[in-house]
């Protein structure tokens, strides 16, 4: 009975074989495809194009609060260097990394849910709260930001409204922020007091585990 056994497995085991064998040049560069694109996936160096698209998924977050939403983008200087310029060499694109890399940046939004028009009108009583509130996105804005990072309390040195002259369905501000230490290590926090809307307090938390786990940029 033993040796009937050991006969069925072995004929099992050469028909696996055989049938490997008998498989065309298609299917076994087909294998080999999928192989190679597995190395892909595991690949730590991406392209320019997919770092960008990787970057507008992965460090896009969104808080709701009532009808009003507020999304805020941290943008990495490659990233933003990247949407700016097209480099033919990594040796130039590491350069620049390098000249900017004492700040960092964040792409803010705020628009208001199942209305078409720009923020800046919602809700407006008067002709004069209109400029008020633009006067606001230009200047006041910077004393309402702040980022918290290992405890200390980064201001915003520079902010950037984008004029869409209300075609937009949202407001989009751009802001930058020293970055005091470059081997941090801590999360990043980003506190919004609205006074546009009066919302108060409105936080992102980035963490330090997600910021630092970036693939690398291959040209």
């Amino acid at each position: 009975m033993l040796i009937m056994k050991n006969n069925f497995l072995l004929l099992i085991i050469l028909s696996i074989v055989f049938y490997a064998c008998s498989q065309s040049e298609e299917s076994v560069n087909e294998f080999k495809s999928s192989i190679a694109y597995i190395d892909y996936c595991k690949s730590d160096i991406i392209t320019p194009d997919d770092y960008i698209q990787w970057v507008d998924a992965k460090f896009s977050k969104q808080v709701n609060y009532g009808n009003v939403i507020y999304e805020l983008k941290y943008i990495p200087v490659e990233y933003k260097l990247l949407k700016n310029s097209k480099y033919k060499s990594i040796e130039a694109f590491n350069k620049d990394v390098k000249e900017f890399s004492n700040s960092q940046y964040f792409t803010f939004r705020i628009s208001v849910k199942d209305y078409s028009g720009n923020p800046i009108k919602y809700n407006l009583v008067s002709e004069n709260e209109y400029y008020a509130r633009v006067e606001y996105l230009s200047f006041g804005i910077l004393n309402d930001i702040c980022l918290i990072e290992n405890e200390d309390s980064l201001f915003c040195k520079l902010n950037n409204f984008e004029r869409s002259y209300n075609l937009d369905p949202y407001i989009t501000e751009s802001f930058s922020f020293d970055k005091v230490d470059t081997t941090s290590n801590g999360d990043k926090v980003f506190i919004y007091n609205d006074r546009l809307f009066g919302n108060g307090i409105i936080k992102f938390r980035f963490s330090n585990k997600e910021l630092n786990n970036s693939p690398k940029i291959g040209f």
